[in-house]
């Protein structure tokens, strides 16, 4: 009953979340609602594909609103983190190569305090035990998530870039999602061989594959940094719904941590969610 009533919770939530942040960029920016759209399109289309090609993992019951496999709730998260993550990036005075690594580490922020704690309410399950990678998460989960934002906001700025003044721009990015998972899906399956020529088999090997991971991006996105202009923030405001989003999915995920009692039984676990709900909230006060 309290399992369910949970996923109802993050439904409800992550539906009007997404109207929100809609309804803001609609009357402010067409062109940004229209991203933010098809960042829900692409979070739909990643998740079946994901399940379809990989089946490394599977949604548990109890959501009500599904397309295919694909709970929507998903998907509304998917855009909200994605999008999130670039009108952060697009506030920073970074060069426009650096901001796609950015976005993924921005994305990657959110998931290392939240998967973990989900899998462990059944909110979705992995194909490996619970003690190995990432707390029971996959490695190759980990860099993913980087390479799903990184590729949506590398293949959108395209688009904002070169149909800057095209009448025709929201059409163009209508294609994006699918020229985005397949850059996505290219640059998995690289890593998969590179991984299998490497020989590295179990979780904890490949856990070192998102270590580089991590810190290739961070020395682009510092790098990037180095060449910027005078001032730190530069772009446009960031609407509250978004920031807001980003802290209320740590938030949700700390209450579940500490009701369940996990934190007592995982206390690294409750350490690392909380440092980057810490890290969230510095990165909302930074670029407000």
């Amino acid at each position: 009953m309290l399992y369910h009533l949970s996923v109802g919770v993050i439904e409800l939530a992550s539906l009007t979340l997404f109207i929100l942040a809609f309804r803001h960029r609609l009357r402010y920016e067409k062109q940004k609602a229209v991203e933010l759209f098809f960042a829900f399109v692409y979070g739909l289309l990643l998740e079946e594909l994901d399940m379809y090609f990989f089946r490394t993992y599977h949604y548990g019951p109890g959501f009500f609103l599904q397309l295919g496999r694909a709970p929507l709730a998903i998907a509304f998260l998917w855009s909200l983190i994605v999008t999130s993550s670039m009108a952060i990036s697009d506030r920073l005075r970074l060069p426009e190569f650096a901001k796609p690594f950015l976005d993924g580490l921005l994305a990657l922020l959110v998931d290392i305090g939240v998967d973990a704690i989900a899998i462990r309410i059944g909110y979705w399950t992995w194909a490996i035990p619970l003690k190995e990678g990432w707390f029971g998460v996959p490695a190759g989960n980990l860099y993913s998530w980087m390479w799903v934002a990184f590729s949506y906001s590398l293949a959108t700025r395209i688009v904002r870039r070169v149909a800057k003044k095209d009448r025709a721009r929201y059409l163009y990015q209508v294609l994006v999602p699918f020229a985005a998972y397949l850059f996505l899906f290219i640059v998995i399956a690289i890593v998969g061989l590179l991984n299998f020529h490497l020989g590295l088999a179990r979780e904890s090997e490949k856990l070192w594959v998102f270590y580089v991971h991590v810190c290739l991006f961070s020395l682009i996105v510092v790098g990037g940094a180095f060449l910027r202009r005078k001032g730190f923030l530069g772009g446009e405001k960031i609407p509250e719904v978004f920031l807001w989003s980003r802290l209320l999915i740590h938030i949700y995920f700390l209450i579940v941590l500490l009701v369940t009692g996990m934190i007592l039984k995982i206390p690294l676990l409750g350490l690392v969610a909380f440092s980057a709900f810490i890290l969230e909230g510095g990165i909302r006060k930074i670029v407000r």
